[in-house]
């Protein structure tokens, strides 16, 4: 089953809600809770009215696990400045975690950064870059 222009929505553990669109979804036939997808986008909302914003050129999202895997370049944006660039990404999306394990560049409004994989955890608002660290600060570090 294919999808042109789907909408899959849903919340986190804590219910906050997250929407995924993308160009085209194919259902795989022996599991209806799991697709592949084309050009996705992942939205979403963060207590407070904070956001984060994924781009993915593919990707495959598990419905009943509350997974999804981004590739072919992906793109993170939040409502705080913070941008995060890599190849690929795997999101859980129920405890509202991202984990890294290719290469991951990115800027902030302190600074630019990059490192060999990174871990982001909504819930502590922390990411983690592991690896071949490089950060640059601009001004002065208080």
């Amino acid at each position: 089953l294919a999808m042109v222009n789907p909408k899959l929505t849903g919340t986190d553990a804590k219910g906050n809600p997250f929407v995924i669109t993308a160009e085209m979804a194919v259902q795989e036939s022996k599991n209806p809770k799991k697709a592949s997808l084309k050009n996705l986008e992942a939205d979403l909302v963060l207590e407070k009215n904070g956001w984060i914003n994924a781009r993915a050129r593919t990707g495959m999202v598990d419905m009943a696990a509350g997974h999804l895997e981004l590739a072919g370049g992906i793109d993170v944006f939040t409502d705080t400045g913070y941008e995060l660039h890599s190849q690929s990404a795997s999101m859980n999306l129920k405890q509202s975690e991202v984990h890294g394990h290719q290469p991951v560049t990115g800027r902030g409004p302190e600074g630019a950064f990059r490192a060999d994989k990174f871990h982001a955890d909504r819930n502590t608002n922390l990411l983690t870059l592991t690896g071949n660290v490089q950060m640059k600060f601009h001004g002065s570090l208080k």
